[in-house]
């Protein structure tokens, strides 16, 4: 479990959970709620609102997604937290878009189990991961439409 700096001031956050009804069980949502928590606890981070999708992460027109979006600047947050990037969104040209609009209000995105950071390699693991999302989510979507005909 890593760490967040400045845990002394507790913040706020909302967490975001996602799971795909064609490749995951409701369990995932389980497993990401559970570490999301545990993140928060050991960076005294309070959690005042829980979003979950039951969607695929290729398209950001969740509900879910976008009401936490239009919320994010009201609930005066910090931070959304994801268990992974991918949870956010698989297509990085939307990732990086809700990113930028929502550090204009002052809220990051922060992975309770991928390493990031505002440091070069940080911004360098970030990307990564959003790429690596977006090449699984298109090949599993291209080999479903293969077995559906």
């Amino acid at each position: 479990m890593k760490n967040i700096k400045n845990k002394g001031a507790t913040k706020t956050a909302s967490a975001y959970g996602r799971f795909n009804p064609n490749s995951q069980s409701t369990e995932s949502i389980e497993e990401q709620r559970e570490a999301i928590t545990e993140f928060a606890k050991a960076n005294n981070i309070d959690i005042v609102e829980w979003y979950i999708d039951c969607a695929s992460g290729i398209s950001t027109d969740r509900n879910e997604f976008l009401r936490m979006i239009n919320e994010a600047k009201s609930k005066n947050i910090s931070h959304i937290l994801v268990y992974r990037f991918d949870r956010f969104s698989c297509n990085m040209g939307e990732y990086y878009f809700y990113k930028f609009e929502l550090k204009k209000i002052g809220v990051s995105i922060l992975s309770v189990t991928e390493p990031q950071g505002e440091s070069p390699a940080g911004k360098m693991m970030e990307s990564i991961f959003s790429c690596m999302a977006e090449y699984y989510c298109t090949n599993c979507e291209k080999r479903e439409e293969v077995a559906n005909g």
